[in-house]
């Protein structure tokens, strides 16, 4: 599930005033003040970088050029440590690429920074496609925790459990996304899938009649 963080963000430059002194005549507190302003524009240049840098990542995650958008993503990081956005774009692009094992690690430094129901969402999914299930387990539930509103985090849930042949269990968050959202379509129809595994074939009609009344389609 590919979502990133967009940004466009305009940098202001601060001007110090001219000082007509000579080094040997600023006082202490004048050379202070030069010296904060020089650190903030410094800061601020490092800032306009890491974003520039970012915001090509995300034109060629657009495109679907995965590889380089992960290039950019990590020139971003390099460039500021501290911008976590790129972190978790460079993470989802990593799972677009099928670099699992370097989407953990990416998505585990973006969650050190920012511990939120996205990142584990993401990492939850890197989990479960390197293998990692009782790992992606614990992301699928720390990503509830923390987002208890996106109705995605116990579809997929349910989808990586039904997988494993666990059907009351995928069943149990089919059920958890419907109550979130009610006229998820995908979330009915999995749920019917999982009636008839359990060979409840009357529910499992119901359901497939809900999914069609939510998406004829």
């Amino acid at each position: 599930m590919k979502k990133l963080i967009i940004l466009c963000v305009g940098l202001l430059f601060i001007s110090a005033p001219s000082l007509a002194q000579d080094e040997e005549n600023l006082t202490d507190e004048e050379k202070a003040y030069r010296d904060s302003i020089a650190a903030l524009n410094e800061e601020s240049e490092t800032m306009a970088k890491a974003r520039e840098l970012f915001n090509e990542g995300n034109a060629l995650f657009e495109s679907k050029k995965y590889d380089q958008a992960i290039a950019k993503f990590g020139e971003s990081i390099k460039t500021d440590p501290e911008f976590v956005e790129a972190y978790y774009n460079k993470g989802v692009a990593e799972i677009e690429s099928k670099k699992f094992s370097a989407a953990i690690l990416t998505l585990t430094a973006y969650i050190a920074k920012e511990p939120n129901g996205k990142g584990y969402f993401q990492r939850a999914m890197a989990n479960q496609e390197a293998g990692k299930i009782t790992a992606a387990e614990k992301d699928y539930e720390k990503a509830k925790e923390l987002d208890p509103d996106n109705e995605k985090i116990p579809y997929n849930f349910g989808v990586m459990k039904f997988m494993q042949n666990d059907f009351e269990g995928a069943l149990e968050e089919f059920n958890a996304a419907i109550e979130t959202k009610p006229d998820f379509a995908f979330a009915w129809n999995d749920k019917g899938s999982c009636y008839r595994q359990m060979g409840q074939y009357a529910e499992a009609v119901k359901a497939y009649e809900e999914a069609e009344k939510r998406n004829p389609k």
